[in-house]
């Protein structure tokens, strides 16, 4: 895992986030702080294909969701044409987001209608899948502040299948390609922690934020540690 601009820092993690890293059960006591003007990357493979379905999946605080400005969290998304396909994000109000692009070039936002609340942490998650005839995105969230419950909400798109982009895999910020030796712009500033990318609609049963075992495709990042899995196969 690769870093752009200042370096994020290793934080005692906020005290809502789960207590137990959710893919191995072991003691969860930090999480990444991301700067406004740092984040992490991961050099693109044959893993981050995205196609007609994708979960992304990941636990955030911050002090300001609606800064705006687009706070882009994971995605594979330049900035330049021909290199866009999908970021999960916020937009300038705070309102949770999805970001897809079919061709590599024209963006359409997903909106959830879900605005955060400012200092509070949350899980997030977000389902893609192409092949339904209505409801193609599914949001989750879940105020942990306040103990809430797993929430979600659906919406439709017209994009079937998203572009497999050769950019970058960003967490924290889109990639601008246009830039000398590229450079990250639309950052998240604020707390974030067990980012999960898998390359299948999860149903809810499977997700992060229900205690069980998933044995999904999974780009899980935790603190320093980014893990790629394939899916496993059923004997």
């Amino acid at each position: 895992i690769g870093t752009l601009g200042t370096a994020p820092t290793q934080v005692t993690k906020p005290a809502a986030f789960p207590a137990t890293i959710p893919q191995n059960g072991l003691t969860n006591a930090e999480s990444a702080n991301l700067p406004s003007d740092g984040n992490f990357t991961i050099a693109d493979n044959a893993l981050f294909a995205v196609g007609s379905a994708f979960t992304i999946e990941t636990y955030v605080s911050s002090a300001a969701y609606a800064t705006g400005a687009v706070q882009a969290m994971p995605g594979q998304w330049g900035a330049s044409l021909n290199v866009r396909s999908w970021h999960f994000s916020l937009s300038t109000t705070g309102v949770l987001q999805l970001a897809l692009s079919g061709d590599g070039n024209a963006q359409v936002f997903v909106p959830s209608g879900v605005t955060l609340e400012d200092g509070d942490s949350y899980y997030l998650a977000a389902v893609y899948n192409g092949a339904l005839a209505t409801n193609q995105v599914t949001f989750y969230y879940q105020n942990l502040t306040d103990a809430g419950a797993l929430l979600s909400v659906s919406a439709d798109t017209a994009v079937t299948s998203v572009f497999d982009s050769t950019t970058v895999y960003a967490i924290g910020g889109v990639h601008d390609t246009s830039a000398g030796g590229g450079n990250n712009q639309s950052r998240f500033t604020g707390t974030m922690d067990e980012v999960r990318w898998s390359n299948t609609a999860l149903p809810e049963s499977a997700l992060l934020a229900i205690p069980e075992a998933s044995t999904w495709a999974l780009l899980a990042f935790s603190l320093t540690t980014v893990m790629v899995l394939r899916r496993r196969r059923k004997a």
